[in-house]
């Protein structure tokens, strides 16, 4: 994913590429109790078998450590099994549970680190070699900090421009919808604006096709101010982020924007993101508006889920309502060179969401959806910008 940079260098995003790091390092250190199980057999025993390898014995070594022998099981089966684990291993401060796969976590990064810092090799594939440019492009603090919001900027005005930063003339509402600008953003950051879209197998054993998962987003800032603790009113620390990186924005392209009009954008996106966030936290609505939650099968195919989505939204006068799933899905595999029929199966995590969403962009204006997106993706990058924006005036530390 290129992010265009002053002097016609570029920085790179490279979250798919660690991916391939990780795969990589697994396909490094093989199973060999996986792939070749007849080793592994007990000789005299009635088809039983028991992994030896080293990986397995590490692993064994593992739980053992976490048992506590000297507890009855039959009393306190937990202090038996993991009685150790709690006695010797504290959880960390910056953490709210600890267990073993929060170690493996981070083993894994700590490894995926030491080989983004390592010195390019003749043996490294080109993923990897791009992956440690791209890396030590990114820990350059001097040149992003020279940089600032530049990149993001640039990308900004690729798909039209952030409304809300600009002079009331500068955007055009006729340059993109809003359909398409979330669509770039998606190639971009690999997720979109309104809905996940996660690819998942049938969990039948006589069915191998695989099974397209589409489930409610995140929201700006998820991590950092949580649904269930976000304020939405003026003054808040929500609110008041916002206001500060658009000002920033402003300050920077020293656009005429009246205090009248940045009132109304900044209300009008929180209003909107509100309706968003408590669509899928369960506030009640009326029933009108979840009609036809019971008409779409919790499993059902891409074609049934366009009609049952196209029945709801009158696409001649609803254009900020239509959603084109065969297009958005295809576009998530494209990556992949991978072919999405009508028939493959679709599960909607919250049908009740999809259904509110429909009448929630409705019921918007163009403009206030168009600074929703911009803002999502702002609020995604900008801890990668500045020292700035990592203080305490923001919320992306």
């Amino acid at each position: 994913f290129h992010i265009p940079m002053a002097g016609g260098k570029e920085l790179l995003i490279v979250l798919a590429i660690l991916s391939s790091v990780s795969s990589r390092h697994r396909r490094k250190f093989p199973r060999p109790w996986l792939e070749d199980p007849e080793e592994n057999e007990i000789p005299g025993a009635s088809g039983g078998e028991v992994c030896d390898s080293n990986d397995c014995r590490q692993i064994s070594s593992l739980f053992s450590e976490s048992m506590n022998l000297s507890a009855d099981p039959c009393k306190n089966f937990y202090e038996f099994s993991c009685g150790n684990w709690v006695a010797k291993k504290k959880i960390p401060p910056y953490e709210p549970s600890w267990s073993h796969y929060r170690v493996f976590y981070y083993t894994l990064q700590q490894r995926i680190r030491d080989t983004l810092q390592s010195e390019p090799s003749p043996e490294d594939i080109l993923p990897v070699r791009q992956a440690k440019k791209w890396f030590r492009s990114c820990m350059d603090s001097e040149t992003r900090e020279a940089r600032g919001i530049r990149p993001l900027e640039s990308i900004i005005m690729q798909n039209g421009g952030w409304p809300m930063i600009m002079d009331a003339e500068e955007w055009n509402d006729d340059d993109l919808s809003w359909q398409e600008i979330e669509a770039n953003y998606a190639r971009l950051m690999g997720e979109f604006t309104f809905y996940d879209i996660i690819p998942s197998r049938q969990m039948r054993d006589d069915d191998s096709q695989g099974k397209i998962l589409i489930a409610t987003p995140d929201i700006p800032l998820m991590k950092n101010i949580p649904v269930e603790n976000r304020n939405y009113t003026a003054g808040a620390i929500y609110e008041q982020t916002l206001r500060s990186v658009v000002q920033l924005f402003i300050d920077h392209t020293k656009a005429d924007v009246s205090e009248e009009q940045l009132e109304n954008d900044i209300t009008n996106l929180l209003k909107f993101e509100k309706s968003i966030s408590e669509a899928f936290k369960g506030k009640p609505w009326k029933s009108k508006d979840t009609a036809g939650e019971e008409d779409l099968d919790d499993d059902s195919s891409l074609d049934s889920l366009v009609e049952w989505w196209n029945a709801r939204a009158k696409s001649m006068k609803e254009p900020e309502a239509q959603i084109d799933w065969r297009s958005v899905i295809q576009q998530f595999f494209d990556i992949t060179n991978t072919k999405i029929n009508g028939d493959v199966t679709i599960s909607i995590s919250e049908k009740r969401y999809f259904l509110l969403l429909r009448r929630i962009l409705r019921s918007t204006d163009k403009r206030t959806i168009v600074n929703y997106i911009h803002w999502k993706f702002v609020s995604r990058y900008m801890g990668y910008t500045t020292k700035k924006t990592r203080g305490n005036n923001f919320q992306f530390g």
